[in-house]
């Protein structure tokens, strides 16, 4: 279906080659403003009457040199929300492309790049307008089905580098038992550690996510590249054993927990949670639903105290008496919070 080009609609390429800690992705230095001097993806406006598909590979060209005509690429989440791009409302659709041996070919800086560069994730530091959202979805992609996001299976062969790979190592058996750890975690805190290491559930994956009550918060959704923060978090627990998954990190639309836990194959699945979180399970989406898939909750103390926590446990564990919750002990980090440390910054 051809995209009409009111100067309003662009296209981005987000291309990746190697694998483990050679995985690498390609990106432009920018001539031109917004954002003049950064790294993003290659990318442009639509053409009128132009797929964005087609889009998306001729502005590779044009800024890179490299010509992927006839290969198929996997389309990412329209990205459209206000703010995403200081020029105005310009909405996005990006495409996932992946190759071996990408590394060989020559590529150059032309046209709106000053120039072109392949990059390992780890040298990654920030990117340009929301591109660092669209690399963290684009990296849920190599995860598979694990979280039922499908459309990529050739891609459940790329090894991931050792930061990444953890949590997707689980996917070979899924008879086993997995804990969800999710959150905004902006920024990861002491108190999002100490959580994790009272729980003594052996496989835990970190799911950080866009709190759909927290988009409006100011520098919360559009000043923050969501890679930057994602590798800090994921980096700064590498030696612990916990994986993180990338792929709902910056996400515009809202992403309730029932939505993706349902489609996790695991036979056994519980979630690790935070006391104010636990409180108002009730009031999610679809909770009956995200009850019955469960097995076990976890639940840290922060705001309420063990009395209290353990008479909500015990209301919840009637009505659904086949999940096992259980209160872990309180910890010296409680006071910590995301949203006073985001303040703090800002003041």
């Amino acid at each position: 279906m051809a995209v009409e080009n009111h100067s309003d609609k662009a296209s981005d390429s987000i291309v990746l080659t190697g694998s483990s800690e050679d995985l690498k992705v390609l990106l432009i230095k920018r001539k031109n403003d917004p954002y003049k001097g950064l790294w993003a993806f290659p990318g442009g406006f639509i053409d009128d009457e132009e797929e964005a598909y087609t889009a998306s590979k001729r502005e590779l060209f044009e800024e890179t040199g490299l010509d992927l005509k006839g290969w198929k690429g996997v389309p990412l989440s329209r990205r459209k929300k206000k703010g995403r791009d200081p020029r105005g409302e310009i909405e996005s659709f990006p495409f996932l492309f992946y190759r071996e041996g990408l590394e060989k070919l020559k590529i150059e800086g032309r046209d709106d790049a000053l120039e072109a560069k392949w990059f390992s994730l780890r040298e990654i530091r920030e990117l340009a307008f929301d591109h660092g959202a669209i690399l963290c979805e684009a990296l849920g992609y190599f995860w598979g089905d694990f979280f039922g996001i499908g459309g990529a299976e050739d891609l459940k062969s790329i090894v991931l580098p050792s930061f990444l790979e953890k949590g997707r190592s689980l996917s070979g058996d899924f008879s086993g038992r997995v804990t969800f750890f999710g959150g905004s975690f902006n920024p990861w805190h002491k108190g999002h550690r100490a959580c994790l290491e009272l729980c003594p559930e052996k496989d835990i994956i970190v799911i950080p996510d866009t709190n759909p009550f927290k988009l409006n918060e100011a520098g919360f959704e559009y000043k923050t590249c969501f890679w930057k923060i994602f590798k800090q978090m994921a980096l700064e627990m590498e030696e612990a054993p916990y994986g993180f998954f990338p792929g709902f990190f910056g996400k515009e639309e809202v992403n309730p927990t029932a939505r993706w836990l349902s489609k996790v194959p695991f036979s056994q699945k519980g979630l690790l949670m935070g006391d104010d979180s636990f409180v108002e399970l009730e009031s999610w989406a679809d909770f009956r639903g995200l009850l019955s898939s469960l097995n076990h909750i976890y639940v840290a103390p922060r705001n309420f105290s063990q009395d209290e926590l353990k008479n909500n446990a015990l209301k919840l564990g009637s009505a659904f008496p086949e999940v096992d919750i259980i209160i872990l002990p309180n910890h010296d980090f409680q006071s910590e919070s995301s949203t006073a440390l985001r303040k703090n910054v800002q003041s």
